[in-house]
């Protein structure tokens, strides 16, 4: 419980962001968390995490392959939409980035989700901007304004 909350925070803060840096990342927060908190380690808590939110996911869409990276990407959306915390995808082609919020959209529907659990939670209304290296501040600014 605590510990899971401790991992999130700095899983979606930190780990994320890390690239290459990710596994000394893990192993040195893991080093200091076994010094108080007995368990899974932070990258089988990170992996339970994202598989809770997978697993909610509706998947009658056949030959899409729930890899590390759109099990990731789904896993920080979700988390930052429903604390309304804003997040910029950024990521080469084919890493997982539109599918991911598009399985978002397509299952988080408020009332009328298929999975009972999501019921609960607020249906997402998304608004995407394809960013470009002719993007400008002022046009990423107004897709917020809506």
């Amino acid at each position: 419980p605590i510990k899971h909350a401790i991992v999130c925070s700095l899983m979606i803060c930190y780990h994320s962001r890390l690239g290459k840096l990710r596994q000394n990342f893990a192993k040195t927060i893991d080093g200091i968390m076994r010094r108080s908190y007995s368990g899974p380690s932070v990258l089988n808590v990170i992996k339970q995490e994202q598989e809770y939110w997978t697993n909610m996911i509706d998947k009658k869409e056949e030959g899409i392959a729930f890899n590390e990276s759109l099990s990731e990407n789904i896993f920080l959306m979700v988390v930052c939409i429903l604390n309304q915390i804003p997040i910029f995808v950024v990521g080469k082609p084919g890493s997982s980035k539109s599918l991911a919020m598009e399985i978002i959209s397509s299952n988080f529907n408020g009332e009328n989700s298929t999975n009972p659990a999501l019921r609960k939670l607020p249906a997402i209304l998304v608004f995407s901007h394809q960013c470009s290296p002719l993007s400008t501040a002022e046009g990423i600014l107004k897709i917020f304004d809506h």
